[in-house]
C-alpha cells in the first residue's frame, strides 16, 4: 500500500504496531472523510446541495477511478 500512488487514493505515510496497538499515518485530507462530506451536504437546505450535474458527478468519477487503479495495481 505505501507504494501505490494516485490522485484520487489517500496516501499511507507510514504504520506501526506493538502487540495492542496497529497505527496508520495518512495523507492530510482538507474535506474530511466522504462520509463527513456527504453528511454535511445532507444537512444543507435543498437549494445548496450537490447534484448530479456537478460536484457528485465528479466525485464519484473521481472515486471510481481511484478503485479502478487500485484494482489495476494489484
Amino acid at each position: 500500500m505505501k507504494n501505490i500512488r494516485h490522485p484520487n487514493i489517500v496516501e499511507l505515510i507510514g504504520v506501526c504496531w506493538d502487540d495492542l496497538l496497529f497505527g496508520c499515518l495518512l495523507e492530510y485530507v482538507d474535506n474530511g472523510t466522504i462520509q463527513d462530506w456527504l453528511k454535511k451536504d445532507r444537512a444543507k437546505p435543498a437549494d445548496e446541495k450537490m447534484t448530479w450535474k456537478d460536484q457528485q458527478l465528479k466525485s464519484m468519477a473521481e472515486c471510481a477511478l481511484g478503485v479502478q487503479y487500485l484494482h489495476q495495481a494489484r
